[in-house]
């Protein structure tokens, strides 16, 4: 097992502060099946109450390609169902919920989706 260098050992004042989340070999082996079912690591990290980033560590480690899309994929299409009825990119994010105006700005983007410009402004 390889040493880390510790805060002293680099002459810094920085102190290293280092999470280490243990997943049982057991609970790995089911992410990995629940991961290959559904590449959605924010599902899969609910189901096992992990944190997202791990789930994606141990999916990676297994040699799972992920999307690069970080929001859920069922809330992404909620997102361009709403946005092919209305066109405001504020609008959708309130009524979906969760997200920012800019993520459904991105969203549309992806899809090919042209956005109205918001009437009256701030």
């Amino acid at each position: 097992m390889p040493f880390r260098e510790t805060a002293k050992k680099r002459n810094t004042d920085k102190s290293v502060r280092i999470q280490i989340t243990r997943v049982p070999r057991y609970t790995r082996t089911k992410i990995i099946a629940a991961l290959k079912a559904d590449p959605d690591t924010v599902r899969v990290a609910k189901e096992f109450s992990l944190k997202r980033v791990t789930v994606w560590h141990i999916g990676r480690a297994a040699g799972i390609q992920f999307s690069p899309r970080r929001i859920a994929m069922d809330k992404r299409a909620k997102i361009v169902a709403a946005l092919k009825t209305n066109p405001n990119a504020r609008q959708v994010a309130r009524q979906v919920g969760g997200v920012s105006h800019a993520i459904v700005c991105n969203i549309a983007r992806a899809e090919g989706i042209s956005l109205a410009k918001a009437q009256g402004g701030r």
